[in-house]
């Protein structure tokens, strides 16, 4: 009978208070094993283990890494990404005593120069979202330091997934009734600029148009998002194993689980909407039955991507329920089929 081998200690690269807290709770087999090949990446392991532990029915567990960490984080930014999600899931708790402890979290993370640009811009979607517009543009506004120090001129040519806390920000001033400032009329040259430099997208008269809440809207200067583009074609999960088993799928991340295969997907649609936010992005799922039929009639490779988007072009057409809208809401389920939240998912933090 072969050994189990032991779990290897924590790095000693790690925060020795972080250790001996993490030390005290029952880890997953693996996580001290990642932990040590890369200990510079503690945090992000670390809110992918508690993301992976509540879909797996352990909230209690998860919760205690994301108090270890929140207390005792390897960066600033991994305790304050920490606490976002602490919030979340007191607020979605729902009792009077979690939203309490909820608002207690959140005003320790707004006290004046404590919060970083990251965790600023995700804290920030995340208070609009809750109709806290007031903090959520102060958050805003630290997600956006940065780009504001600039003159706003030296902004017009910058990339667009760059430009992501200003457009949050232009958004929020809109929907708070604020004037358009420099800044605010950046965020729309840069999106004219990206739709000069797509010259192929083709603007549907049914699209859904701009937030109306963007400071400046409604004199019809920018198009609307345009129709179906980017579109992603995967397999369904229920059918991961026997695609890959069969070559169907072939490129690395494929070859290191599903998990990673979804979630190199999502960092292209973010990468490729942040180049191109006027585009909508869709993903489709197939199953290996219904791809290898549809490459046996045509004569083509079931395992190449180009078939594969045939496919999708030729068997899901537009209006279908099985092509999926990118990103889904944060609270809707992931587009990938893990059935867990999309935040709690492909969506994560963990992932950016």
């Amino acid at each position: 009978m072969d050994e189990i081998s032991p779990e290897p200690p924590l790095p000693e690269q790690m925060p020795p208070r972080l250790s001996r807290a993490l030390g005290e709770l029952d880890l997953p087999r693996g996580v001290a094993r990642e932990l040590e090949d890369d200990p510079d990446e503690a945090g992000t392991i670390l809110l992918e283990t508690a993301y992976q532990l509540d879909g797996a029915g352990r909230p209690d567990q998860a919760r205690g890494i994301l108090e270890a960490l929140r207390e005792h984080p390897p960066t600033p930014e991994d305790g304050q990404y920490a606490s976002i999600e602490v919030i979340r899931r007191l607020r979605e708790d729902g009792g009077a005593d979690a939203v309490r402890e909820a608002e207690g979290v959140l005003g320790e993370l707004l006290r004046p120069g404590r919060l970083e640009p990251g965790p600023a811009g995700l804290l920030a979607e995340d208070l609009m979202e809750a109709g806290d517009l007031e903090r959520a543009l102060r958050c805003a506004n630290i997600a956006s330091r940065e780009l504001l120090v600039e003159p706003a001129e030296d902004l017009v040519d910058a990339d667009a997934a760059m430009m992501h806390p200003l457009f949050i920000r232009a958004r929020l001033r809109g929907k708070t009734g604020l004037p358009m400032d420099e800044h605010d009329d950046v965020v729309l040259a840069v999106a004219k600029r990206v739709l000069r430099e797509n010259p192929e997208l083709d603007w549907d008269e049914d699209s859904d148009g701009w937030d109306e809440d963007v400071p400046g809207q409604g004199g019809g200067d920018v198009p609307p998002p345009g129709p179906l583009q980017g579109i992603q074609v995967l397999v369904r999960r229920g059918d991961f194993d026997r695609a890959r088993s069969r070559g169907l799928l072939t490129d690395d991340a494929a070859q290191q689980g599903p998990d990673r295969y979804f979630r190199a997907t999502e960092e292209v649609l973010r990468d490729s909407s942040g180049e191109r936010p006027a585009m909508s992005f869709h993903t489709v799922l197939f199953g290996v039955d219904e791809m290898a039929a549809f490459a046996g009639v045509r004569d083509l490779d079931p395992a190449d991507v180009a078939t594969h988007r045939a496919w999708a072009h030729s068997e899901v057409p537009d209006g279908s329920p099985r092509l999926l809208a990118w990103p889904p809401g944060r609270n809707e389920a992931c587009w990938c089929g893990s059935e867990r939240k999309y935040k709690k998912c492909c969506g994560s933090p963990a992932h950016r």
